[in-house]
């Protein structure tokens, strides 16, 4: 253990060294440490441990996490595997447990193994044909199943020589594929397997994504390439090679063709074709021999690289010849003429041109057939072993996500002289715009696709702003100007004639000018001379002949301080003259990526989505890594919103792109997909997509949390701090993995020995989040304090629960005037917004903020706001969805509603929001409010006026003050079931991750309470929940009741009159439990977390904000079981309790 010895962190706690030794014993610790590392790592499992004394009798390998997960499990044995492939093929048969033998194993020594393993052994599977001499007799004689493993048809981006981990594999149990000597599963499934309607649909489905993405098995081929083939002007025949020592090669060509004697026969039979020989990259690069030599075929084909685009190559020929090699297969599915000469798996079945007959095959298949028996059936898939659809398309989005990383990777390390004019024309701006980049000669550069875009004038005007600042002399600049100035308006150009006339003035000036000029008119002229940055002394100066012109460009501290100085304009919402600073800057080539992604913020600020969108792309280009990859959080925030304007594909392929740099961000890409409506579609897919690797990262830890397999993140994490990681995120991540299994306590000192060696804020945030959660208020107070001594930010948002917990009400609801966002609006609104300290105020417009829930619980203030005589006109917003009862409840006072939003959508369009001083305002305004404003003397959030009002617990009046509609009402109660208990249901929010999760239950969690006799429950979720309500009928058939015609997002008001037709509601701290309470129904509010204790005033634990509201928790927090058994007996004692008067009321 010297490694964890020498380490403050683990000798001053051997506390933590002891809970690591007993989880990673000292053979454990030898292979991490000693043996070598795999791209798909693993960890042995130590036999001991499994099998105690019996151990020594094992000459094996296990691997897998079913050693220690899974009782009952089936053993298999893996014969002829290399070691680099133990890891992922053990996934592969997650649910069984792997004994793995040396690749050189012999025969014996397996099958002494074997019959001494303490358990039976079930199976064995080899790795294609590495069986061992005399393998067969001792098969024979143990009574095996044997199966056959080999790479599948869509395997991977790189090469398996790489050892690139396969994301599809085939077992087979009777041949194998490449071997028609006999008869293989595939061949049976083509030959029998009866194809329904579905599989043709999927088939078409996935054969279409594969295309799309112009995939094939391997993927790594023309990453960065030069057209290898010249334009086609007649028909184009392709050989193509093959390994001649390759297992198809010696078991499918039964007549021994040659690659010579195959190009032969291409050009025989096509003599006015152009034959094109692509030799396998292995023979091309000479790793592998090949018999063919080059000069006795080059009179009858042109031989071309194997690097370029398999499947852009397949494209660019008519017909392909072949003997055996996949390449056929997928030139097939593209619809090529396929000739074959030997009998690889695919031919026989009607659809090639075959020389050979294999009698066996006697079935003809259409395309889309033999296309789902290969890819959908027979093969299985890392992604998703059970659902081979799911699989396949998460695959072909990894491969695409990993061959875009590698592109960008290529890039970054390439040298810009070695790209022809095409390339330059694509990868211009990593090495024009990169930070640092001298200027360079642009001639020659097409620049074009880059101004392509119909709208985005920000962007637009800056990229040119910003290519003119990299020119190295005014001819570039001139011809520039000349070949792009009509992608500007004319107002645009004419503000970037007057600043290059500043920095960089010339007689080359003139004839744009004068084309300014030209195009304006004179009225239009005058009109932009009125606007424009122009002087009447600056057009003189740009005409006067025979001036002597010098450079004005800025030095490099005028920059600095000029950036500085645009920061603080940014910072301060002064948007408008930050935009201005920045085209000064970039006209004097300042332009690095930090300065472009800043420039896309601004856009988003002031709405040109479009602007913000396109730098997003051109930061990629620059540097796809670049500062936490905030280039593709740019781009996520500003897609299209559009019918028709979104790629779906192109949209898959980012989120794939980027779950692979930010898997930790898995969840925000389901909100995403949620966004665009295709979240049914492929939010089991995403996912799927963070279990392809198995990568031991702190961020690979966090997106096993988000997604609830909180097992592996805590292995993950545990394997991140063993191998010397202490950072403060990998402290995070090993305590929240121990907190979301139940551990706190083991979390908690894990945090606090964390803070104590570091006292970072990512420590504290986490710490005092966790106190909060088990209900330590006091120490969670202690180390806000600590981490406010030492000068860290600390939001409201962790410190209102800290002071609520403690009972200081008023303290707690006062940190609402420290917020962020309030400092927000007071730069947006100046003196408009009220930061005085007595409230005497004319009119004043006041404004909700956050969600409907928090809305509607402080909507219990407004009868103080209308008793409160300082206040003489009061208007306040509201979320439009709460106008109705709002101003049914409240007739006194004056709504106004608002589409307030998180971003935009089809139901929140920008269009809603464009005239507000900025986009951020969103979350509490939209253009309607602007007006209100004006006319009001004063604004201010309603969050700013809580302690004002609620200083302590007596301050909360808890009666009901919302009204349900009458009307509305009454017809609930008849259609609603006569006689019995009626209980309403909401088990979670709308927004799902891993820390919201935790206070919410899933419909598994609760199974049990839907067992409760007597009691019929009406559906409250509000968001789409078919899946959950189908697996609630598909369990209790009847028992949940759901209005399906109801808009429970949208139409609260009658959402409300459905909870006031019930007996009880039952729902976690989300909108429904606040509008239950708010219309005084008897609610229940599930709780999981201390966070809400403060709301409980008495022993029977009644909500201070709604009386009508109880609290119902488990005996210990965080457990969500003891919770829903809680949950369900008091559910039991409320049902026998209600159901006799309700007898009585309908006998």
């Amino acid at each position: 253990m010297k490694f964890f010895l020498k380490n403050n962190y683990f000798s001053n706690h051997k506390k933590t060294i002891n809970d690591l030794e007993s989880y990673f014993s000292r053979k454990k610790l030898f292979n991490l440490f000693k043996r070598k590392k795999f791209k798909y790592d693993y960890e042995l499992i130590n036999p001991e441990k499994i099998f105690g004394d019996l151990s020594k009798r094992i000459k094996c390998f296990l691997v897998g996490d079913s050693w220690e997960n899974s009782v009952s499990a089936e053993v298999i044995a893996f014969v002829g595997f290399n070691d680099w492939k133990w890891g992922f093929v053990s996934k592969y048969f997650e649910g069984s447990k792997a004994i793995f033998f040396k690749r050189k194993a012999s025969s014996y020594e397996i099958y002494q193994s074997i019959q001494n393993f303490p358990v039976p052994v079930k199976k064995i599977v080899v790795w294609g044909y590495n069986d061992p001499r005399f393998f067969s007799f001792f098969i024979k004689k143990m009574k095996l199943n044997v199966l056959r493993m080999e790479d599948g048809f869509l395997r991977s981006f790189d090469l398996g020589a790489s050892h690139a981990t396969p994301y599809s594999l085939i077992v087979d149990g009777v041949g194998l594929y490449f071997d028609p000597r006999s008869e293989s599963e595939i061949e049976r499934l083509l030959n029998s397997y009866e194809f329904t309607k579905k599989n043709i649909d999927d088939s078409r489905e996935c054969l279409k994504l594969l295309h799309d993405l112009k995939l094939s098995k391997y993927n790594s081929q023309g990453i960065i390439q030069r057209d290898e083939v010249d334009y086609k002007f007649s028909r184009r025949v392709a050989v193509i090679g093959q390994v001649d020592g390759d297992q198809s090669i010696r078991l499918g060509n039964i007549n021994r063709w040659s690659i010579e004697q195959l190009i032969k026969l291409a050009k025989f039979e096509n003599p006015d074709a152009e034959i094109i020989y692509r030799p396998h990259p292995d023979v091309y690069n000479g790793f592998q021999k090949s018999i063919l030599k080059k000069r006795r075929v080059a009179k009858y084909c042109t031989i071309v690289s194997p690097t370029s685009n398999q499947i852009e190559f397949l494209n660019s020929v008519d017909h392909v010849y072949t003997i055996t090699s996949l390449s056929g297969l997928e030139a097939l599915l593209l619809g090529k003429k396929v000739t074959v000469v030997g009998q690889p798996f695919y031919a026989g079945w009607g659809l090639t041109d075959d020389r050979v007959e294999v009698p066996r095959r006697n079935r003809s298949l259409k395309l889309e057939e033999l296309f789902y028996a290969i890819y959908l059936k027979y093969p299985r898939y890392l992604a998703n072993i059970n659902e081979a659809k799911e699989g396949f398309i998460a695959t072909c989005y990894k491969i695409a996500a990993e061959r875009e990383c590698a592109f960008y990777k290529k890039i970054a390390v390439s040298d810009f002289e070695i790209f022809d004019a095409k390339q330059k024309s694509i990868f211009w701006p990593k090495f024009v715009l990169g930070a640092n980049k001298s200027p360079i000669g642009i001639n020659g550069i097409d620049f074009s696709q880059y101004f392509s875009m119909k709208k985005s004038e920000i962007y637009k005007k800056s990229v040119f702003l910003a290519i003119l600042g990299k020119a190295n002399k005014d001819e570039d600049r001139d011809a520039f100007i000349l070949k792009y100035r009509l992608v500007l308006s004319l107002s645009d150009f004419g503000d970037v004639l007057s600043l290059v006339s500043k920095y960089f003035p010339g007689e080359y000036l003139r004839k744009h000018f004068s084309w300014l000029l030209n195009e304006c008119g004179e009225l239009e002229y005058l009109d932009y001379l009125s606007k424009s940055r122009f002087t009447v002394e600056k057009i003189g100066d740009i005409q006067e002949e025979g001036r002597n012109f010098e450079s004005a460009a800025m030095a490099d501290s005028e920059k600095i301080n000029l950036y500085g100085l645009f920061l603080v304009f940014f910072d301060n919402k002064n948007y408008h003259d930050a935009l201005l600073i920045s085209e000064k800057l970039l006209l004097n080539g300042y332009s690095g990526y930090s300065f472009l992604i800043k420039l896309g913020n601004l856009s988003e600020m002031l709405f040109d989505a479009e602007s913000a969108l396109a730098f997003s792309k051109l930061c990629k280009q620059i540097d796809l890594f670049g500062d936490n990859r905030k280039a593709l959080l740019l781009e996520f925030k500003n897609l299209p919103l559009e019918e028709g304007l979104i790629d779906e594909i192109e949209l898959i392929k980012s989120i794939f792109l980027s779950i692979d740099l930010n898997p930790e961000r898995i969840s925000a890409f389901a909100v995403l997909l949620k966004k665009y409506g295709l979240s049914e579609k492929y939010i089991n897919i995403i996912k799927s997509s963070i279990f392809l690797d198995n990568e031991k990262t702190v961020k690979k830890s966090q997106a096993y949390l988000e997604v609830g397999s909180y097992d592996l993140a805590l292995r993950v994490a545990k394997n991140v701090i063993v191998s010397g990681d202490l950072s403060d995120k990998a402290n995070i991540a090993y305590a929240k993995a121990l907190f979301a299994l139940g551990e706190s306590e083991e979390s908690l000192r894990i945090l606090r020995v964390a803070k104590d060696l570091k006292c970072s804020d990512l420590v504290c945030r986490e710490l005092v989040r966790q106190l909060v959660h088990v209900g330590d208020f006091g120490e969670a107070l202690a180390v806000i304090a600590e981490a406010k001594y030492r000068g860290m930010a600390i939001s409201e948002t962790i410190s209102i629960p800290v002071y609520l917990g403690l009972g200081q009400i008023e303290k707690g609801y006062s940190q609402y005037l420290k917020s962020s966002f309030r400092n927000d609006l007071i730069n947006y609104f100046k003196d408009k917004y009220f930061v005085d300290e007595e409230l005497d105020c004319e009119n004043l417009l006041i404004m909700a903020v956050y969600g409907p829930g928090d809305e509607i619980r402080f909507a219990s203030l407004y009868s103080d706001f209308e008793r409160d005589d300082s206040i003489n006109s009061l208007q306040i917003t509201c979320d439009y969805r709460l106008e109705k009862i709002l101003s049914r409840s409240f007739p006194n006072l004056k709504f106004l509603p608002v589409r307030r939003n998180r971003e935009f959508s089809k139901n929140y369009p920008m269009k809603l929001y464009n005239e507000l001083p900025g986009s951020e305002l969103c979350v509490v305004l939209d253009n309607s409010a602007l007006p209100h404003i004006d006319r009001a003397e004063k604004i201010v959030c309603v969050t700013d006026l809580i302690s004002r009002y609620r200083k302590s617990y007596s301050c909360f009046p808890g009666r009901a003050y919302l009204i349900s509609d009458d009307v509305v009402t009454a017809s609930f109660k008849n259609r609603l079931p006569k006689g019995e208990l009626l209980v309403g249901i909401s088990w979670r929010s709308s927004l799902q991750n891993f820390s919201r999760n935790e206070h919410y239950l899933s419909v598994e969690d609760l199974m049990p309470l839907f067992e409760v006799e007597g009691v019929r429950f009406v559906n409250l979720q509000y968001d789409d929940c078919r899946a959950e309500l189908e697996k609630i009928e598909r369990y209790f058939p009847g028992k949940l009741i759901n209005f399906s015609e109801l808009d429970q997002f949208n139409d609260l008001d009658s959402v409300a009159s459905l909870m006031s037709s019930l007996d009880l509601v039952i729902s976690p701290a989300t909108t429904v439990v606040e509008l239950a309470g708010a219309l005084g129904c008897e609610t229940w509010m599930i709780s999981n977390s201390a966070e809400l204790k403060w709301r409980k005033i008495d022993a029977n634990k009644t909500d201070v904000w709604h009386n009508s509201v109880r609290h119902i928790e488990s005996d210990n927090l965080g457990d969500k079981l003891g919770l829903v058994r809680n949950l369900a007996q008091s559910l039991e004692l409320f049902a026998r309790e209600n159901l006799i008067s309700k007898e009585v009321i309908y006998a």
